[in-house]
């Protein structure tokens, strides 16, 4: 989930520079552990996430198995 969500800030950098920011902040795999879930919520409906999926995308993401390999 998190590399589809790098590809969308890709994507969208080359319209407005807060999308440069993002893109940064997704190189960390964890970072929507990291912030608090407003922040999260908001690149979500930045990155274009539909607002009846952005709870399961959110969840997938902070989501503790997803990150013990």
């Amino acid at each position: 989930m998190i590399d589809k969500l790098r590809k969308q800030a890709k994507l969208l950098e080359k319209q407005d520079s807060k999308y440069q920011i993002i893109e940064k902040i997704l190189e960390n795999d964890k970072c929507f552990l990291e912030m608090d879930i407003d922040t999260s919520y908001s690149i979500l409906k930045d990155l274009n996430i539909l607002p009846s999926d952005i709870d399961n995308v959110y969840l997938s993401l902070t989501t503790k198995d997803m990150y013990e390999k």
